[in-house]
């Protein structure tokens, strides 16, 4: 009898073993077996590789998954929280179908697991990109033209702008350092005028600010500030992650409380559009040397 239970609890002590194994763990494989269950509709497991509470709350990202596949590009780990650049397309998509974003990653109880609040944010205003993605490969003289009209829609379609970037620089090498250091340190002057505006504003409203928008607004800052960290020493990477962030400060900052804030938000609007020129300033610089 006990050999009997032996060759009962062995082979299921090696398959516990080998599931804890195969456990996804890093942050790309965090990355990876999350997608999959977006794409697969598999809920539990968008909650289970998650920091998403529930079930409910899962809208899958309000788009159709179905037949997308995932590639996976840089990655980047700084203690408790990772970045995995994200491609999701469709085999045959075309450019402006492709989504181009960053897999957000915090590390809790020891365990990788994929920040649906932040991640979802760059994954909605990745999918509002349309037919500007075929439009930069030839913005050049372009953007000239509808520079204004470009300006205002850049912010939703930044993702798609800054993989170009990336495919830009490697074609250019280093006829394009030039045009980043400038920019980057123009860039770095708007995005601390901003975080210096959010400051002064939670200080003079500070006994009126509910404590949502008072976290939401000091986290804002400190993206921010390592934004601009970031582009003292600036590399594509960097210039891209600005992107990024200029995406979520302009989509938090719309959330805050209206009225408290009324005075502050065409400061901040304004701000937030001398980067995204900047942007445009760069991409448009670069796109003259190869021509």
């Amino acid at each position: 009898m006990k050999f009997k239970y032996a060759f009962i609890i062995l082979p299921l002590a090696l398959a516990i073993f080998l599931s804890a194994c195969s456990k996804p763990q890093s942050p790309l494989e965090v990355s990876q077996a999350f997608w999959q269950a977006v794409i697969e509709g598999n809920v539990p497991d968008v909650v289970k590789y998650s920091t998403l509470g529930s079930e409910e709350g899962y809208e899958a990202f309000s788009r159709d998954w179905t037949g997308m596949l995932p590639s996976w590009g840089k990655i980047i780990i700084e203690e408790h929280e990772a970045r995995v650049h994200t491609h999701v397309s469709k085999p045959d998509a075309a450019q402006s179908e492709m989504l181009y974003f960053v897999t957000y990653l915090v590390r809790q109880d020891d365990q990788w697991k994929v920040d649906y609040d932040k991640t979802e944010k760059v994954v909605l205003a990745s999918s509002a990109v349309s037919d500007f993605v075929n439009k930069i490969t030839t913005i050049g003289n372009e953007i000239s033209q509808q520079f204004e009209e470009a300006s205002r829609m850049v912010t939703a379609e930044l993702e798609s702008l800054n993989n170009q970037l990336i495919q830009l620089t490697e074609n250019l090498g280093d006829q394009a350092a030039s045009a980043v250091e400038k920019y980057s340190e123009i860039m770095r002057q708007h995005l601390d005028a901003l975080a210096s505006s959010i400051e002064n504003a939670i200080k003079e409203q500070d006994s009126s600010i509910n404590p949502a928008d008072r976290k939401m607004m000091e986290e804002t800052v400190t993206e921010l500030g390592k934004s601009s960290k970031k582009l003292a020493q600036p590399d594509m990477n960097s210039i891209t992650e600005t992107g990024e962030v200029i995406i979520i400060t302009r989509k938090n900052l719309e959330t805050i409380d209206a009225g408290t804030f009324q005075k502050y938000q065409d400061q901040w609007q304004q701000w937030i559009n001398e980067v995204n020129v900047d942007l445009l300033n760069l991409f448009n610089e670069m796109s003259a040397e190869i021509k």
